[in-house]
């Protein structure tokens, strides 16, 4: 609805008022004037004619009041349609104004709500921008380290093969493994590990250029991966030994984190790639990986360059891992045994030696295949195939007159003895079967005793206190102490074959295998010499006081129907 003026209004309100005003002394004068008329008839004379005349003039003027007073009736019912009619404005106008407040009031409240929105909307997309860096980060990046992630390095890799297919350039991928990390982590704590991982991290940045690029795939593995290194091997692998000597001096210097100074070597494998060579990310990596483990092998804190003949040895291992795990599914493994005798030649005992019947390569030896099952983890389930299937034998010989007096040694590895659970495994395994455990030997490495000598002490008193026995195996060859041998409870150390096989000839072997013998005697344990294949080794032995002999001048290893028929040809 289209508004007033408010002044015009005002104006024809306020004119109306005075012609109000106005008629009301008009009729005050005529009201007077006729008072006056009627004083002068009194005075005049009363004459016919004056009164005539008197009378016309009179009607005249009442004539002329009369006509006055209908204009001014008609005026004032005219100035009262107007003051209604001004009233009306007035009520439009103000009915308008209070609708103008409101419309005024409401796009003050709509500006207000439109301007918070676009604040608003301003702030979501900062935060939207800032969760988008934070998803970037989280996605392509190490929350530890800030340097690329493995999900960033494979795309820049892949990046790399194309521009390299392009340049005929060379690159390179360094595969590092720090080494004996987690002895760091195991002795300083986690928070000083990710400390030093930082520190790494900042020193590898500064070992490479730039454009270079350093990641982290987790743990303690980096990777660092140089582009344009030249048009040729020979140059590309200089420009590559150069940069793995960097990295191995960047890590000359001590780390210092808080009171804890700590020293770290990595080991570097690495790998070249080219167009001519069609190679594929993950093909890279694995080169890469590969050689690293070469360096490690190589004895730490180096170097190495990938090359074919470790695919080789790699896909051969993995051949064989796939193969470990049909023969533990598919009962491939078998029990052979060697006889061990005393001095006057008695079979007293017998080692229990795996033995792997593959379908293809015929019977394999224990050393071609317990290293892969070590590495793989393999070795908990054939260490218990092997104790299962030496109790279930110990306990059918046991119903047997010529071979219940045999004891069987049983092979135990460090892995297997490590578990919560071991004790308890031996006793159930025991239980199950049904074999003594007086006619039980566990055989354990020197390794063994370094880790947990405390530990190792519990397990082997509880063991004890059921009958089984303990002996040492391959003494002199590992991490030997007087003090371990003082107080663990074992029952037999077995002399290593490589002092065996040297004597009587080789002086130095001589004096080894006399003085373990020494050792034994001394420390009330006996004393067994493994590998003895010669009458000289064996004579050599018995003069110096060794109690009991295995090697193969008394047998080789043998399956169980062989061996049960030696055994009886002997007693």
């Amino acid at each position: 609805m289209n508004s007033v003026p408010a002044e015009p209004i005002h104006e024809i309100a306020s004119s109306h008022t005075e012609t109000s005003s106005g008629v009301e002394r008009s009729l005050a004068r005529l009201t007077q004037k006729a008072r006056q008329l009627s004083q002068e008839f009194s005075e005049s004379d009363h004459t016919p004619e004056s009164l005539l005349e008197r009378a016309r003039t009179a009607e005249a003027k009442l004539i002329v009041s009369n006509a006055a007073l209908l204009s001014l009736s008609r005026l004032v019912e005219t100035s009262a349609e107007n003051l209604r009619i001004s009233g009306a404005a007035l009520e439009a106008l103000s009915l308008d104004a209070a609708e103008g407040k409101e419309k005024l009031h409401a796009s003050e409240l709509a500006v207000l709500a439109l301007t918070r929105l676009t604040a608003n909307a301003k702030q979501a997309m900062n935060v939207g921008s800032e969760a988008l860096t934070a998803l970037n980060l989280m996605a392509f990046y190490d929350p530890l380290t800030g340097l690329p992630n493995r999900r960033l390095l494979l795309d820049r890799l892949k990046q790399a093969l194309n521009v390299t297919s392009r340049s005929n350039r060379y690159g390179a991928v360094l595969y590092i493994d720090l080494d004996n990390f987690k002895s760091v982590n195991d002795t300083m704590g986690h928070t000083v590990g990710d400390r030093l991982l930082q520190m790494v991290a900042k020193r590898l940045s500064a070992s490479v250029r730039n454009n270079d690029t350093v990641a982290r795939l987790g743990g303690d593995e980096f990777v660092v991966m140089i582009e344009g290194m030249g048009e040729n091997s020979a140059a590309a692998a200089l420009e590559a030994r150069r940069i793995a000597q960097s990295i191995l001096l960047a890590f000359d210097a001590d780390y210092q984190i808080d009171s804890y100074t700590c020293r770290i070597t990595p080991s570097v494998g690495i790998t070249l790639f080219s167009a001519n060579k069609n190679d594929t990310v993950d093909a890279l990596l694995q080169h890469a990986d590969l050689a690293m483990y070469a360096a490690k092998e190589s004895g730490r804190n180096t170097f190495r360059f990938y090359d074919e003949r470790m695919q080789a040895i790699a896909n051969e291992d993995a051949r064989l891992e796939t193969d470990l795990r049909a023969a533990l599914r598919e009962d491939q493994f078998r029990l052979y045994y060697q006889i061990q005798v005393d001095q006057s030649g008695h079979a007293d005992a017998c080692e229990a030696l795996i033995r792997w019947q593959h379908p293809t390569r015929g019977v394999l030896s224990p050393n071609l295949f317990i290293p892969a099952a070590e590495v793989t983890g393999l070795i908990l389930p054939i260490g218990e195939w092997v104790l299962s299937a030496a109790c279930a034998q110990l306990a059918c010989w046991g119903r047997d007159p010529v071979l219940a007096e045999l004891t069987l040694a049983v092979n135990i590895s460090a892995r297997q003895f490590y578990e919560t659970d071991f004790v308890e495994h031996v006793l159930s395994t025991l239980k199950r079967t049904g074999a003594n455990p007086h006619r039980l030997e566990l055989e354990l490495t020197e390794s063994i005793l370094v880790k947990d000598v405390e530990g190792t002490m519990g397990k082997i008193a509880e063991l004890k206190k059921r009958g089984i026995h303990f002996a040492l195996d391959d003494f002199g060859t590992g991490y030997s102490s007087l003090s371990y041998l003082r107080r663990l409870p074992l029952d037999q150390l077995k002399i290593d074959q490589s002092f065996v096989e040297g004597v009587p000839g080789d002086v130095n072997a001589c004096v080894i295998v006399r003085t373990i013998i020494l050792l034994g005697k001394s420390l009330g344990i006996r004393v067994i010499a493994e590998g003895v294949e010669t009458q000289a080794q064996r004579d050599f032995l018995a003069t110096n006081g060794c109690e009991s002999y295995q090697g193969y001048l008394y047998g080789h290893p043998l399956p169980l129907e062989e061996f049960e028929a030696n055994v009886r040809q002997l007693t």
